[in-house]
This record gives structure tokens, C-alpha cells and sequence, in this order.
């Protein structure tokens, strides 16, 4: 059975969870794309092989571009608060 086919999830869990892998989505192109312009064809292959921390990367993104990236931080917060909401309403 699918994940999302479940008869144990509600429409708002579903919705949540498809919201959150979006975000999520959302967030690694982001990654990426800070490699990209950081590197340019070799930070796309960084990018594409290692996983964004939560920790280490906005502190590589604070020493490279001089300022915290915020909206990294914002979409991490939101992609959390997106699969408490999943898990929290579903029907079990």
C-alpha cells in the first residue's frame, strides 16, 4: 500500500506531507543552487553528492556570504512544522 493511499490519513495529513516533500524539495534546490554559484560546474557535483545540514551548511553559507541564510531557515522551520501537522492529524 502507498504511503499516501493509507485509510489511517485524514486530507489535511495528506496535504501536509505533500506540502512538506514540496518544501523539502524547494530546500535542497537551494542547496544546490549556493553550491552551484559558489563553485560553478564543479559545485553542482558537491551539491548533488552531499546532504544539507542544518548546522553546517548555513554556517558555510555565513562565512562565504558574509550574512545567515534566513530563508534557509525559514523553509527548514516550515518543512518541520509541516510533518508534525502530517503526523498529528492522522486518523489512527
Amino acid at each position: 500500500m502507498s504511503m499516501l493511499a493509507g485509510p489511517t490519513r485524514s486530507g489535511v495529513a495528506v496535504l501536509a506531507f505533500l506540502a512538506a516533500r514540496l518544501l523539502s524539495l524547494v530546500l535542497w534546490i537551494f542547496y544546490v543552487m549556493a553550491w552551484i554559484d559558489w563553485w560553478g560546474g564543479p559545485g553542482l557535483i558537491v551539491g548533488l553528492v552531499t546532504v544539507p545540514g542544518v548546522l553546517v551548511f548555513p554556517f558555510l553559507h555565513w562565512i562565504v556570504e558574509n550574512h545567515l541564510p534566513w530563508d534557509y531557515f525559514a523553509m527548514w522551520a516550515g518543512m518541520i512544522g509541516l510533518f508534525t501537522l502530517a503526523t498529528a492529524s492522522r486518523n489512527d
